[in-house]
């Protein structure tokens, strides 16, 4: 049973964290509206504003985000990688309209 309030997508890639000059590739672990949960080999410290670099359907998207947590040992694959979760700050309505499409895709009338 699942007991998140929103809905996820899996398996988006393209992604990083900015965090000032440098960039972080990272894993995507799942995203929804609201915030996402990526693997790094690198971590942040929780609360710290980053910037995330990611790509839907070909489009580029820039978002702020904040560090919300992060598991320092999440049990599964490299035991180096860590996972992070982010919420989102500032997200542009192009990108949200987008979740919003793949997440609750509109049913075709039936005939």
């Amino acid at each position: 049973m699942d007991f998140r309030k929103e809905e996820r997508i899996f398996g988006i890639k393209n992604i990083k964290i900015i965090d000032g000059d440098q960039s972080y590739p990272v894993t995507l672990m799942n995203i929804s509206k609201k915030g996402l949960s990526v693997k790094s080999e690198f971590t942040f410290p929780t609360f710290k504003a980053i910037e995330i670099e990611i790509s839907i359907r070909g489009k580029q998207f820039k978002i702020s985000g904040s560090v919300r947590w992060v598991n320092e040992n999440p049990g599964k694959g490299k035991p180096n990688f860590k996972e992070i979760g982010i919420s989102l700050i500032t997200a542009p309505e192009e990108y949200l309209q987008l979740l919003e499409e793949i997440l609750n895709p509109k049913q075709e009338e039936k005939k």
